[in-house]
């Protein structure tokens, strides 16, 4: 995680971005950096997400090829959403950045995006979850109490 945090910063860095979000294909956010408190973190994920998938659904029905990166521009900022694996790489740019040349720092860096993010997501999956050698009567006991039951019948 931190190999992609790093290599987050650096993109935010270079781009000069406002705020730089890594989200998964859910819309969960992953990591950010240049954050700010302002920023709805998951809201801006979530939104992010249904977005790229909104677009995905739009390219497929034209005939088009997988959506590599989306962009919204206004009078005074610039969303780029980049797709990257099965994450999406969201910054937010000041009108006067240049649009082009954040494209170019990601795709310059995608590989190692990728890869980072390939050792994340076998890191989390080859972790042990304390809910793995649980019952079922166990896991209810977290929801209902210790000795009650979902259903009234019980």
């Amino acid at each position: 995680m931190d190999a992609l945090q790093q290599l987050c910063d650096e993109i935010y860095y270079v781009c000069v971005a406002r705020h730089l979000l890594l989200i998964d294909k859910y819309g969960r956010p992953i990591l950010a950096s240049g954050a700010n408190p302002d920023v709805d973190q998951t809201s801006l994920a979530s939104l992010a997400a249904a977005g790229i998938a909104a677009s995905q659904a739009m390219v497929q029905l034209s005939g088009g090829n997988a959506l590599s990166f989306l962009s919204h521009e206004t009078d005074n900022v610039c969303l780029l959403l980049h797709k990257v694996g099965g994450a999406i790489l969201l910054m937010v740019l000041n009108d006067n950045q240049s649009l082009g040349w954040a494209k170019f720092q990601v795709r310059k860096r995608k590989d190692l995006l990728l890869e980072s993010l390939t050792a994340m997501e076998k890191a989390t999956t080859n972790a042990e979850s304390p809910l793995n050698n649980a019952s079922d009567e166990e896991i209810e006991g977290l929801f209902y109490g210790t000795h009650q039951s979902p259903n009234p019948r019980n």
